[in-house]
């Protein structure tokens, strides 16, 4: 059975521009030291693409900004699954943070029990976001 297709997250091209200027490298600069072409770098800025993960992990840090800053979702509504993927953790990684099974945890990201109060603030931190934006995602969910 196929999948619908799903919307392909996205570099926010003003935002990368935006961030290179304020640190002072040129296209050319960062293109080093990411080790792609100028025009790689150009490409992005002017198209919403999404680069490679070693370019997009690599980003985030010369920027020292989460990805999810560099990074849009093209009218994906946000999950926790989404917001894991963005930030390059597997839910093991958040189980061993949150101290669970990785079941218990895959429960809670698949919609089959509600987020604990208490994982919130561990939630927020692991996924670099707000609780309160947490408390508005929507259980993931293949048909969606």
């Amino acid at each position: 059975m196929r999948r619908p297709h799903q919307p392909v997250p996205r570099i926010r091209p003003a935002q990368l521009r935006d961030l290179r200027r304020s640190h002072g490298l040129t296209q050319d600069a960062l293109a080093e030291l990411l080790g792609c072409s100028r025009s790689t770098i150009s490409t992005w800025e002017t198209h919403p693409c999404l680069p490679r993960p070693r370019h997009l992990d690599r980003l985030t840090e010369i920027f020292r900004v989460p990805a999810a800053e560099l990074v849009e979702p093209q009218g994906d509504p946000q999950t926790l699954k989404h917001a894991r993927k963005l930030v390059g953790l597997r839910q093991e990684d958040i189980a061993t943070a949150l101290q669970v099974k990785p079941s218990t945890y895959a429960d809670v990201e698949n919609g089959r029990q509600r987020v604990p109060p208490r994982w919130l603030p561990l939630l927020a931190d692991a996924l670099r976001r707000s609780e309160t934006e947490l408390l508005s995602y929507r259980p993931y969910s293949r048909q969606a």
